[in-house]
Order: structure tokens, then C-alpha cells, then sequence
């Protein structure tokens, strides 16, 4: 036939020209045969021996969105914060070390993480506040677990189930799928969660993606880690204002400081 003919020219001549014909490969996985749950253990189990990561987040609720960048390790770390076009929690940035946490922000920022008034949010903007570990205000930040609640926060509940195989930013992953309960001014909302850890030792994980949708509201938060275990280098800022100084800034119940650790989809 024809046909038969035809195809058989064609293979002779990819033959002749040195063209190797395959099928698709499926890329490695180190994690083959590990059930969702210990693919989990596996990737926090990981990154808790890392002692430290690099973290950044985009968040978006309705019209709101939020962005951060910090470098987060066992007990010193940095967060800075950046609000998209609504601008509703402004930009500042927390550095904690042992026994002390400072903050820096705008005066919207500021009035969005603490129930002081606006003239103190205003006279503080920019300037570097100081929390000592004695004060009623630093139990609020709990910084000293911040590495520990980064690590919880990357573990799915629920009915968890594995995905595929596949790439992202040129590293073979495999997702974990679950779910979760988040509190938005004091709604609580169910959210569907993915953690993406590396199929490659010590699998580590890469991208947590939470999303929320319940009637009107929707939302998406994007986590993206990277340097584990490198060094966390904080420097305490040469000038600072003793948080003692202004009896009416304190944390705002029920979120604000408690969230900067990262900054939860339901802090926007």
C-alpha cells in the first residue's frame, strides 16, 4: 500500500539522519510508592532539619491583595509586607531576634496591625518600634515559633489525595491536595490547599496554593519557599521606639500581628 510505503520512507529517513523516535518519559520520582500523608511528614520532617527558608507570598480576597517577602528562620527573621492598589494594610516590615520584635510601616500599616489611634499611627510611621519579650504587646507576635507555624501552616487536612508528576520553575513535583478552615473577620471558610514538594531528596517543599471560595467571596494565596537552611542574618536597627512609650499601641485582637508569619489570605 501506499500508505505503508510512504511510512516507511519516512522512518528510514529519520533512521538515516540520526532522529531518535521515543515516547514521552515520566519524570523521576524519589516519592513513588508514598501514600499522600507520608509524602507530608516527608516534605515537613525535611524542611524542619533546614532550620530556615526563604518565603514569597501574594494573597488576593476579593479586590485586596497583598504581597511579602521575608527570610524566616528558628528565632530571627524578617517579613516585609507590600499592599496592592487598595492599599488597605500599607507596607512595613517586622524584624525579630531573640527576646525582641520591631516594626516599620506607613501609618496604614501601622492602623491595620494595631488598635493604637491614627495621630500615633501617624507620629510612628516609619519609625522602628521596639517590642521587648516582657511586654503584654510581644506575646501577641509569638515570633519565637514563627519557623514552627510556617511548617504547620504547609500541612493539608482533610481527605488528602497526590497528583501528578510534573514541573514547576524546573523542578519535578508532585502535588498534595486538601483543605482547611480560615477565619476572615470572624467568618469561618473552608479553603482548598496544594502543597508542592520536590520528588528530588531531600524533597523539600516548593509552592503552597490556598483558594477560598464561599458565595461572594473568593480568594487566592500563593506561597513560593526556596533557600532552605541558609543563613538568617538580622541586624537590630541602630534607633528604635520603646513600644512602652505608647501605651495605646497594642496588636489588634484576634489577627493582625499574630498573622505576620506569613501573612494569612484572610488577614487582606
Amino acid at each position: 500500500m501506499v500508505t505503508t510505503s510512504l511510512s516507511a520512507a519516512i522512518l528510514a529517513c529519520c533512521v538515516g539522519l540520526g532522529v531518535v523516535l521515543s515516547s514521552p518519559t515520566t519524570p523521576p520520582n524519589g516519592l513513588a510508592g508514598r501514600s499522600a500523608s507520608q509524602v507530608i511528614a516527608t516534605a515537613v520532617g525535611a524542611a524542619r532539619a533546614t532550620g530556615s527558608l526563604h518565603l514569597v507570598e501574594t494573597a488576593q480576597l476579593g479586590p485586596v491583595k497583598i504581597g511579602a517577602v521575608g527570610d524566616i528562620g528558628q528565632m530571627r527573621g524578617r517579613i516585609r509586607v507590600l499592599s496592592g492598589a487598595q492599599g488597605v494594610l500599607g507596607t512595613g516590615t517586622v524584624l525579630w531576634l531573640p527576646n525582641i520584635l520591631y516594626v516599620q510601616g506607613d501609618a496604614t500599616f501601622l492602623s491595620a496591625i494595631f488598635a493604637g489611634s491614627t495621630s500615633d499611627s501617624t507620629r510612628l510611621a516609619n519609625q522602628w518600634v521596639a517590642f521587648s519579650s516582657d511586654s503584654p504587646e510581644y506575646s501577641e507576635f509569638s515570633t519565637n515559633n514563627a519557623f514552627a507555624s510556617m511548617l504547620d501552616s504547609l500541612q493539608p487536612h482533610g481527605h488528602l489525595s497526590l497528583g501528578p508528576v510534573h514541573s514547576v520553575d524546573g523542578v519535578n513535583v508532585v502535588s498534595v491536595g486538601g483543605s482547611r478552615t480560615v477565619t476572615s473577620n470572624g467568618v469561618h471558610l473552608g479553603a482548598t490547599v496544594t502543597l508542592w514538594v520536590s520528588t528530588t531528596a531531600p524533597f523539600l517543599p516548593v509552592e503552597l496554593i490556598e483558594r477560598i471560595s464561599a458565595g461572594i467571596i473568593s480568594g487566592t494565596e500563593t506561597l513560593q519557599f526556596s533557600d532552605w537552611g541558609q543563613p538568617v542574618a538580622i541586624v537590630a536597627p541602630a534607633k528604635s521606639v520603646p513600644s512602652t512609650s505608647v501605651p495605646g499601641l497594642v496588636p489588634s485582637t484576634g489577627g493582625g500581628a499574630t498573622e505576620l508569619q506569613p501573612f494569612r489570605i484572610d488577614d487582606a
